[in-house]
């Protein structure tokens, strides 16, 4: 769904006229194995012109991302063909230049995404959900088999396909397919599947996908009959052909024609499986190769099949783990189970029914008992190394394939532990001898837990839920007894054993903020338990004299009350009740968001718009905006507020309030353009009412126009500039609000004035010389400190890829000291308008061995992290700085590690390793400096192969000291 979902969003982009959407398949940026910059793509493969207007319409190409109207819509990140993190960090360093204007949505597989969440830690991250059971996926399957079935106008016969379906799909022993189906492709999968032949239902996903390759020849058998011998051959040779493809360095599911015909044979050749293939409908035809026009790409029907039928194709485990590995990397093999884009595959492979259990018995043995020969002392108590715990998360999500597994509890009940007793687990296996200390440190680490935490989801349902109300019921531990309802909460939806779990602890709690969790959680995995709303009425009852613990309650009320006549009949006894204004205000909004349009918490509302507070109008108000959008008498008291309060505060959060209830409300708008021209000039109500029409006013021709009145005749220097910078971001461009701003750049004799015109224009204007030239100027004849800050970091929001502007912080660096604030200021900011500086990562080095401010750095320390990713002379630099053999640990040190771990790639890793390993020899005792290296090797094993990791390891052991 993660590719229709983002070319809906380009449609809404192109219906909404947001911009331009410029659409990347992220696979087409693999040429010849090697991946492209996205700069060289955008302007060379996908950017159509003719020769003689290549220069015109580059140059327009790139104004449009400058300017910010671009959004890049980069899909299918998981398809490059790049190993683990290093994917998800090529294309962050990618998004830089005119390129990084643009507004990216990007698109990913999870488990890409997971190997380095922080990658792109400056974007929203959201997640496609599973379909709900059993709303959702009862809702999809009815629309399957009646598309015209509406909960409004029909019901489905109980004797119909979908009836049946549903009823197969409910009983106790599907629990494991319905978590599968649960999933959008695959219950379509089983939709099909059903309406070409009802039978029983598949228990793994590998027997899912084969029922489907079985109906997939039936349906297409009425066109194209193949015999069974024939689909045997074609499945294997495509399971060859999967199997290479996804073992090679070219585009991950992009298979060029050549690839194909020299193992299925020429396209043309009415006997060869190619063209069998291509009939049936498994390879389709998705475009032209990157390199030449002239060769054809294929993709199978869908990426899941490609790796459905490479598992069909490995006979033997040792495909992806060596048998004869012990304790170190068999020589010339691969250990595909560390490689991510291996994993479905072997997760497939774990669910066929054609291999012996014994097989898949020795398979899950042989990770649970996997060791890497990279030393255990890091962890004392814990019995294995990196890779060891990275097999053993894969035999956990390995035996929910292998329902048959008997290790499975012993696995589940390891990854519980590891996840929430990993303190306890630890000291378990201490001597007695060892220094408190490094137990202190076990207590403090959360690396592997929060490894766990992620493949627990993954686990078998039943073992899992078993595990954790076993761990529930057994520990005193209030935090690990929050987190198992946490994890319950998230795989235990009707599950009687999760449920009588949370009932159990619910009536046994009595703190008001833990029993308002747990009711949260047992709504949520048995919505509409009459217990949970009993409790919240309780609560609401006990606490109705608390603000802060009302105020919680009724947030949990919003969450999980929706149309709950208990629940509203509740908040109606308390707004009566009451005779504090404030909670009396909070039961109102929550009264109004789970009975919308409710006469008692619109009248609750209106009445304290008239208290005497000066601060209960404000926020009631507010309140009032959001449960009914248009209210008039909510607009008028907030505007009437903005326009005659002289309080600044009041005035302050008054607008404030008006953009949270005004973004495109057409009401607000126009009462704001109103009072703007209803007040005298110069007066602060102008400034606040332009600064709140740029918030939300995007688009808007009445704001637009109200601006554009203001800024022609208004005199107040302040006014205009905030008008000018207003119009300029709901009207991108609008030549009168540039005209304004560099008016000002010329007249003005004020510095600030100066400086905040420049940003301002800018921001509305990117790349305007006018600006730049203004503010480089003024920093040359400038000595004040201050102007100097606000000039540097201007620049840096507004400079890239400008030579003036590059020139001049540069010049500035190479006169400031070592470990002044300015030094780091300016770095960073040279650093951000022009990637890879070489003389400001060197400047951010200095300062993080010599300032001794440590507020700077930190700072400088994420500024390193920010510009110097996969920089050399950073990370040298930096492994110079935490190789001290000092016995104390310093807060700068502990800084060098976290910018180390964020700047890392691939091809600098193994030098890494080798000397954090060998700085820590001797260091067993010291918690923090364990902390901080363990996380950047652990980055390490997450992203390099076994035996690279395993050969840099074994090389500190090499050397007496750091390198």
């Amino acid at each position: 769904g993660k590719t229709t979902l983002l070319q809906t969003i380009a449609s809404w982009i192109l219906e909404q006229k947001f911009g331009l959407p410029v659409w990347v398949s992220l696979a087409d940026l693999t040429l010849d194995g090697n991946l492209r910059s996205l700069e060289n793509y955008l302007l060379n493969s996908w950017l159509p012109f003719s020769p003689n207007e290549r220069q015109k319409v580059q140059e327009n190409f790139t104004e449009q991302f400058k300017a910010g109207r671009v959004w890049l819509l980069l899909d299918g990140v998981d398809e490059i063909a790049t190993s683990g993190s290093q994917t998800l960090q090529n294309i962050s360093r990618q998004l830089s230049g005119w390129v990084g204007k643009a507004r990216v949505v990007l698109t990913c597989r999870l488990n890409v995404w997971q190997a380095d969440v922080n990658a792109l830690s400056d974007f929203e991250t959201f997640r496609l959900l599973d379909f709900d059971y059993p709303q959702q996926v009862h809702q999809f399957i009815d629309n399957w088999f009646n598309p015209s079935h509406t909960p409004h106008t029909s019901h489905t016969s109980h004797t119909s396909p979908s009836s049946r379906l549903k009823e197969e799909l409910g009983k106790e022993e599907k629990a494991r397919v319905r978590d599968l189906v649960q999933n959008p492709l695959r219950l379509a999968l089983l939709c099909r599947s059903w309406q070409l032949y009802e039978g029983s239902l598949p228990e793994t996903k590998a027997e899912l996908y084969s029922q489907f390759v079985e109906q997939f020849y039936r349906w297409k058998s009425i066109i194209f009959p193949i015999k069974k011998s024939k689909q045997r051959e074609l499945n294997l040779a495509l399971g060859r052909l999967a199997k290479d493809d996804i073992d090679s360095s070219g585009g991950r599911f992009r298979l060029r024609q050549d690839f194909i015909v020299e193992r299925l044979g020429d396209t043309d050749d009415e006997n060869s499986l190619f063209y069998l293939a291509l009939q049936i409908g498994w390879l389709n035809n998705v475009g032209v190769a990157a390199e030449s026009p002239t060769k054809k790409v294929y993709a199978f029907f869908h990426a899941s099949f490609e790796e459905y039928f490479a598992a069909v194709a490995i006979a033997d485990w040792d495909f992806f783990l060596p048998r004869k590995h012990k304790n170190k990397p068999v020589k010339g093999r691969r250990y595909r189970i560390f490689e991510p884009q291996w994993e479905q595959v072997i997760l497939l492979w774990l669910g066929r029914e054609d291999v012996e259990e014994e097989e898949k018995e020795g398979f899950i043995q042989a990770l649970t008992k996997f060791r890497d020969g990279c030393g255990t002392f890091l962890i004392p108590g814990v019995d294995r190394g990196f890779y060891g715990y990275e097999a053993y998360f894969l035999a956990a999500a390995g035996i929910t394939e292998f329902s048959k597994c008997t290790q499975a509890d012993k696995i589940v009940k390891k990854v519980v532990d590891w996840c929430f007793r990993f303190n306890e687990v630890a000291i378990e296996g201490i001597l007695p001898e060892t220094p408190k200390k490094v137990v202190d440190w076990g207590f403090g680490y959360n690396k592997i837990a929060i490894e766990a935490k992620a493949v627990l989801t993954e686990t078998p349902r039943k073992n899992t839920i078993n595990a954790l109300v076993q761990l529930l019921g057994s520990t005193c531990d209030g935090w690990i007894r929050y987190k198992v309802v946490e994890s319950l909460e998230k795989i235990g939806r009707g599950n009687e054993k999760a449920i009588n779990a949370l009932v159990q602890l619910l009536g046994c709690t009595s703190d008001v903020h833990s029993r308002r969790e747990v009711a949260e959680s047992l709504w949520k995995i048995n919505p509409g338990n009459k217990k949970v709303i009993d409790t919240f009425v309780h609560l609401l009852e006990s606490t109705s004299d608390d603000r802060i613990r009302c105020q919680a309650v009724l947030l949990s009320i919003e969450k999980i009350c929706m149309g709950n006549k208990k629940a509203i009949d509740a908040l109606i006894q308390l707004l009566g009740s009451t005779s504090d204004s404030w909670i009396c205000m909070q039961a109102a909004e929550s009264l109004g968001k789970i009975d919308p349009g409710n006469d008692n918490a619109i009248n609750a509302l209106v009445h304290l718009l008239e208290s005497t507070d000066i601060n209960i109008p404000r926020f009631a108000a507010e309140s009032l905006g959001k449960i009914n959008p248009g209210n008039e008498n909510a607009i008028n008291t907030l505007v009437h507020l903005l326009g005659s309060t002289s309080c600044n505060d009041t005035h302050w959060l008054a607008a404030r309030s008006l953009r949270k209830i005004g973004m495109g409300n057409e009401n607000v708008i126009n009462a704001l353009v109103q009072l703007l021209g209803s007040t005298s000039d110069g007066n602060k109500v102008q400034w606040r009412v332009a600064e709140n029409l740029g918030e939300i006013g995007t688009g808007n021709k009445k704001a637009i126009d109200g601006l554009v009145q203001l800024l022609e005749f208004t005199s107040d220097d302040y006014t205009c500039r905030k008008a000018a910078e207003s119009l300029g971001q709901i009207d991108p461009g609008n030549k009168k609000a540039i005209d304004a701003l560099v008016h000002f750049l010329e007249s003005t004799s004020d510095n600030y004035t100066c400086v905040s015109a420049a940003q301002s224009l800018g921001q509305i204007d990117p790349g305007n010389e006018n600006a730049i030239n203004a503010l480089v100027q003024l920093l040359e004849s400038t000595s004040d400190y201050n102007i100097q800050w606000l000039i540097v970091e201007s620049l840096g929001e507004i400079g890239t890829g400008n030579k003036k502007a590059i020139d001049a912080l540069a010049n500035l660096l190479g006169s400031t000291s070592d470990d002044s604030e300015i030094q780091w200021r300016v770095a960073q900011s040279l650093g951000r308008i022009d990637p890879g500086n070489e003389k400001a990562i060197y400047a951010l080095v200095q300062f993080l061995r010599s300032t001794s401010n440590y507020d700077l750095l930190k700072l400088a320390a994420e500024s390193l992290g920010e510009i110097g990713k996969g920089n050399e002379k950073a990370i040298n630099g930096l492994l110079h700085l935490l190789g001290s053999n000092s016995d104390y640990w310093t807060p700068r040190e502990r800084e060098v590690a976290e910018s180390l771990e964020k700047i890392l790639v691939e091809k600098q890793m193994a030098e890494v390793i080798t000397s954090v390993v060998t700085s820590l020899k001797g260091y067993i005792d010291n918690s923090d400096r364990f902390h901080k290296c363990y996380e950047i090797i652990w980055k390490c094993a997450q992203t390099l192969p076994y035996p690279e990791f395993y050969q840099a390891w074994h090389s500190s052991s090499k050397l007496k000291k750091p390198r």
